[in-house]
């Protein structure tokens, strides 16, 4: 049985990463999602599945200094 970890968002101004990490490691999706549609999409999940997350650890911040 497939089972939801967690679902990661990263938070942007209108357009929201989805990830969605099951149990055995694997990314069942990952998506660009809009504001507009962001409460529909979450709403699919049970509670306690989301996570909240900023990737500016990964470089993904054009501030990021390595440090």
């Amino acid at each position: 049985m497939d089972k939801i970890r967690v679902v990661g968002i990263d938070i942007a101004k209108s357009v929201f990463q989805v990830c969605v990490w099951m149990v055995d490691g694997s990314v069942a999706w990952n998506r660009k999602i809009s504001r507009q549609k962001l409460l529909d999409t979450l709403r699919q999940f049970e509670p306690g599945t989301l996570g909240l997350f900023n990737l500016s650890f990964l470089g993904a911040n054009p501030h990021f200094d390595g440090i």
